[in-house]
């Protein structure tokens, strides 16, 4: 009986204990109190004009912030974003990378490899905030283009003639300039294609083909895009004699419904899949029956590598 009752009393005395433990807990709760880092969108410099200015929005589309508190990673933040940092108070080093969607589609984000970085020293106060404005450009080191397109890129249609070729097999044959405000995305002009019942493909490729990195450097297609109907891109692939062409087609983006879209391609794999060859950039379309017409619009287009 006395071995029941010591047995009883180390277990609520064990009770007890925890009981006063958990109250403690809820009376001091953990003493770890972040400072906030405040980003509410990144802007983008345009550092191809001189003097730099600040691009129109939509012209970059700079999803996510990944953010390095003293060189340490700390998160990958879709803005806008209100950041918790638990690294304590005082000086800091801030540094941002901006954040794009590759492909538009499959939703993988990354660090686009062509963008600079925004660095700041901030005096962080725990429980406050310090928001910043985050200002980037395109990095001049990392920026490469093809020396066939010397002069060429970045092509934003706002000078006479373009880059572009319409190919033997396109139903269309013009390739046009509109100035229409209703149609121009960025400046005074856009590159128009139009597709109808009669002439219902339409094809046009780089006028030069493209010597471009195939050791796995960072290799991508930029461009602002609007289209009535699915838009395909792709390369043609000519080897080094041109005695052959290989079509890879890369991807194909969606009717944007009247809506200007952004996209970043990467077309690293793609052309590291070849030796000894140069590349023409294509977009092919095809009439949708249930329009009138069907346009086909892009503006500031770019093939980079690093």
């Amino acid at each position: 009986m006395k071995q029941i009752l010591r047995s009883i009393t180390y277990f609520l005395s064990v009770i007890s204990i925890f009981i006063a433990l958990s109250s403690c807990e809820i009376i001091n709760p953990s003493e770890d109190i972040p400072f906030y880092l405040r980003i509410d969108s990144i802007s983008f410099m345009d550092s191809t004009k001189i003097p730099a200015i600040a691009t129109k929005p939509g012209v970059h589309q700079i999803k996510d912030a990944w953010i390095y508190v003293d060189g340490i990673y700390i998160g990958t933040f879709e803005l806008p974003a209100n950041i918790p940092v638990f690294s304590g108070a005082g000086q800091r080093k801030i540094t941002v990378s901006p954040g794009i969607l590759v492909s538009a589609q499959n939703g993988e984000r990354r660090i686009y490899p062509f963008f600079t970085n925004y660095s700041t020293n901030i005096n962080a106060e725990l429980g406050k905030t310090d928001t910043l404005a985050v200002k980037i450009s395109y990095d001049p080191i990392s920026v490469k283009f093809p020396s066939e397109a010397v002069g060429q890129l970045p092509e934003e249609f706002e000078g006479v003639g373009t880059l572009f070729r319409t190919t033997i097999n396109s139903d269309v044959d013009t390739i046009l300039r509109t100035d229409d405000p209703a149609l121009v995305f960025d400046g005074n002009f856009s590159m128009l294609m139009e597709i109808d019942a009669t002439k219902d493909f339409m094809e046009f490729e780089t006028e030069k083909a493209y010597s471009l990195p195939n050791n796995s450097r960072p290799v991508y297609l930029e461009v602002n895009y609007r289209t009535d109907v699915n838009l395909n891109i792709g390369l043609y692939v000519i080897n080094n004699n041109g005695s052959e062409v290989t079509e890879t087609s890369v991807i194909t983006m969606l009717a944007t419904n009247n809506e200007w879209k952004k996209l970043y391609l990467n077309l690293t794999s793609a052309v590291s899949s070849f030796t000894n060859s140069k590349y023409r950039v294509y977009f092919k379309a095809v009439h949708d029956s249930g329009n009138a017409s069907s346009k086909v619009l892009i503006d500031n287009f770019r093939v980079m590598y690093k």
